[in-house]
């Protein structure tokens, strides 16, 4: 299905890490034209597009716009990590196949479906891209009404878990504004009420991964 934009971050727990930023991919031209306006104060110097031109320096404000340019530094940083895109996405895997099968039957927390792991040895990028990102590891707590003591337990013993995410239509914004409530997107509450993400990161070691899946057997 034709969608007219696709967004990627560059925050630094994601694949292609560059420290904050993003990309944007479309197949539109216009919309393309539009977005390079908006980032950069809504000047273009390109004299396809230019009203006027008064020389090799002239540049035009033809919109509103912001500063929205991602540093030199930056895209340096991610371009040096499509490199090894695939060889950290195949760690991932492994590291997301280990915490499956060392918290299958846990008393306290349920893992996500097992997405399969068939190509994890492989190198060719038409089967790496059928694997699951992994950006994070979620598991569920069993009994929500323990979800936050498991939380900072967990964080007391150094495991730097998180909660993913805050449900969109229960922040003040949307509440105030548009008169969401509790209830109205019960699954996604139910996921909220329960979710804990584990550490999950490429360079994670296996002794490593081996102390958080300790820590959560011995909760409580």
């Amino acid at each position: 299905e034709y969608i007219d934009a696709a967004i990627l971050s560059f925050h630094p727990v994601k694949h292609i890490a560059a420290g904050e930023g993003g990309m944007i991919l479309t197949n539109d031209e216009e919309l393309f034209h539009k977005l390079q306006l908006f980032r950069s104060h809504g000047i273009t110097k390109d004299p396809e597009l230019l009203e006027d031109n008064h020389g090799g320096w002239y540049y035009e404000m033809q919109s509103l716009g912001y500063n929205y340019r991602i540093t030199d530094i930056q895209c340096a940083l991610a371009n040096s990590q499509f490199k090894r895109i695939d060889d950290n996405l195949i760690r991932r895997n492994k590291i997301a196949n280990a915490y499956d099968e060392m918290l299958a039957g846990s008393e306290f927390v349920d893992v996500p479906p097992n997405v399969g792991y068939e190509v994890l040895n492989t190198k060719d990028p038409a089967k790496t891209a059928d694997l699951h990102s992994y950006h994070l590891y979620t598991v569920t707590v069993k009994d929500p009404g323990l979800r936050k003591e498991m939380y900072e337990y967990l964080r007391s013993k150094g495991v730097l878990v998180q909660i993913h995410y805050v449900p969109v239509h229960l922040q003040p914004y949307y509440k105030k504004n548009f008169g969401y409530k509790p209830g109205d997107c019960p699954i996604a509450e139910d996921f909220y009420s329960r979710e804990i993400s584990l550490p999950m990161f490429h360079a994670l070691k296996e002794d490593e991964q081996e102390y958080v899946v300790d820590c959560i057997k011995n909760f409580k």
